[in-house]
């Protein structure tokens, strides 16, 4: 249970805005996450060359159970809302979150899962160290009846000169995935 800020506005008519409209949200969040990730690390020597392969995976599955409700202010002072704060001289506990007029709950229920697996490998010969990498990762997420999956390769590679032993120069190109919930899957939200 909070109070959020909701929006500046001029309370005297000065130009100035100088206060807050406020929304108070009460929310129950109930969460269940179960993850689990293993690497494994192999070390081969082949004439003056060493090499050490990483390889790995992981998995994420998360459920929330969201129950939320709100009671948005106004820019005046309105029985059963919260109240507005000057945001130069803030009076708080003007108003009791029990006196103000609630709807009943809405309840959204989202489920996620996001696994994946990744190989690197690197190879060092005398000043050069090289690495190449791949990663597969997958997605799906869903909220009621809504529902986004995904799954994407992405690459790594790069290179290390060592020009002493305590001065590198390197470069590196990369791509990567980050998956987005499926509640910003619509283009107001930044998504797909």
């Amino acid at each position: 249970q909070y109070h959020e800020p909701n929006g500046l506005f001029d309370s005297n008519a000065d130009g100035v805005l100088d206060a807050s409209r406020r929304q108070y949200r009460d929310q129950i969040r109930d969460q269940q996450n179960w993850s689990f990730a293993a690497s494994g690390i192999w070390r081969i020597v082949t004439g003056e060359a060493t090499h050490r392969i990483l390889a790995g995976v992981d998995h994420f599955d998360g459920d929330l159970d969201f129950y939320s409700r709100a009671s948005t202010g106004t820019n005046a002072a309105t029985p059963g809302r919260p109240t507005p704060l000057s945001l130069f001289s803030p009076v708080y506990g003007i108003t009791n979150p029990a006196t103000y007029v609630l709807p009943a709950f809405t309840r959204s229920l989202t489920s996620g899962r996001r696994q994946g697996g990744y190989l690197l490998g690197e190879s060092t010969l005398g000043r050069w160290i090289t690495t190449l990498g791949l990663r597969y990762d997958e997605f799906r997420d869903q909220s009621g009846a809504t529902r986004f999956d995904a799954d994407a390769l992405t690459w790594r590679a790069g290179a290390v000169y060592r020009i002493r032993d305590d001065v590198s120069a390197f470069a590196q190109l990369a791509n990567s995935f980050e998956p987005q919930g499926v509640g910003s899957q619509t283009p107001l939200a930044g998504g797909p």
